[in-house]
């Protein structure tokens, strides 16, 4: 979630896991969470070089976040790595838990 786009209480309980209480996989759930925005955590991580305008952030998403349709290989592998890497360098997000639990997932396979 992009904290820089919603009203506080929403940022709180999503934050806490509040408004997902009554969700079946509560206990599974980890809010994801960018301050103010995916957009600057990238560029503090340097993944990014500067902010760009609306209309090109597909493009460059796709660009950085590629979708895989090959089977999984090791440079996928090292890919997911560094960009974790650079993200934990940044305390504006938990970004880096998600892909630290993707590649655990792998790491077992």
């Amino acid at each position: 979630m992009d904290t820089d786009d919603c009203m506080e209480e929403q940022k709180k309980a999503f934050l806490n896991k509040e408004m997902f209480k009554s969700h079946p996989l509560y206990n599974y759930i980890v809010p994801i969470s960018n301050i103010p925005n995916l957009e600057s955590v990238l560029v503090k991580s340097k993944i990014m070089v500067k902010k760009i305008k609306t209309k090109e952030k597909g493009e460059y998403y796709i660009k950085t976040f590629p979708i895989n349709s090959e089977p999984f290989s090791l440079n996928s592998f090292n890919e997911i790595t560094s960009l974790r890497d650079k993200l934990q360098l940044v305390q504006d997000t938990n970004l880096d838990e998600f892909l630290n639990y993707c590649l655990d997932i792998v790491k077992k396979k």
